[in-house]
Formats: structure tokens, C-alpha cells, sequence
């Protein structure tokens, strides 16, 4: 809440959560400009808390915040990894973003598994594309 309250300070009048517990990785959304949540297209219960979709009505952008799970819960990983492919199958000819903490990507880029099928997918990983051959964690 206090950092909700910090960013509408600052312009970012619109804010929403994907209310997680106290001390439960989740998700917070903020924009100067107004947007609607959308339900969720997350179909497993477990990590629901990591996933948040929103509409930029003004620019017809939907956007998709995800947090996947780290290694140390692979099944859940391989779960929701199923999920934001579904959700890029789906949403490959519109105007869709998928953002956030991935815990995984590229070899070059991060520990782990690296994208689960996205870039075959014909998505773009922008940290790649913006940062040419530069090794590091995005």
C-alpha cells in the first residue's frame, strides 16, 4: 500500500495488484494513463498470484505481467511456462506484451531453462534485441 500510495504521488494514478499474500511474490501494475484489468486467462490455481493482465484501451495493448516460479519448483515452472504459451499462441496477431520476471531466458542471459517456446513463437525477446550480443542477467 505505501508504495502505491509513493507512485500515485508521482502520476501513476492508476494502480493495481494481483493480491498476493504478505511475503508472497506478486505483482503490481502502475500507469499514468488509464487501463482495465482483465479476468484472467491463468486456468491453475497455484502461482494465480504471479499472473496479471491488463488492457491499455487508448493504444489497444494488452499486457501480461508474469512472475514465474523459480527452479526450485520445476513442476510449477513447467506449469506456468505452459500457461504464457498458451497465452502467446493465443495472442500472436494482436497487440500483446509479456513482461516481467521470467527466471529463466536465454543461456547467455540467465540460470536454468531458457524460454519455454515463445521466440518459435515468433515473439521477440526485447533484452536480446535491444542489447545486441551483450551477456548478462536481464
Amino acid at each position: 500500500m505505501e508504495l502505491q500510495k509513493q507512485l500515485m504521488e508521482y502520476g501513476y494514478e492508476y494502480c493495481v495488484t494481483s493480491n498476493g499474500e504478505a511475503k508472497q511474490n506478486h505483482l503490481l501494475f502502475a500507469s499514468r494513463y488509464p487501463f482495465e484489468v482483465l479476468p484472467s486467462s491463468y486456468q491453475r490455481e497455484k502461482n494465480k498470484e504471479r499472473w496479471l493482465e491488463s488492457k491499455l484501451t487508448q493504444q489497444d495493448l494488452h499486457i501480461l505481467g508474469i512472475h514465474i516460479p523459480t527452479s526450485k519448483d520445476k513442476q510449477g515452472k513447467q506449469d506456468f511456462w505452459i500457461e504464457v504459451n498458451d497465452f502467446a499462441r493465443k495472442n500472436i496477431n494482436n497487440k500483446a506484451i509479456i513482461l516481467g520476471d521470467y527466471n529463466t531466458g536465454l543461456s547467455e542471459d540467465g540460470q536454468g531453462v531458457p524460454f519455454y517456446g515463445m521466440l518459435d513463437l515468433g515473439w521477440i525477446d526485447t533484452w536480446r534485441y535491444t542489447h545486441g550480443n551483450f551477456s548478462g542477467y536481464s
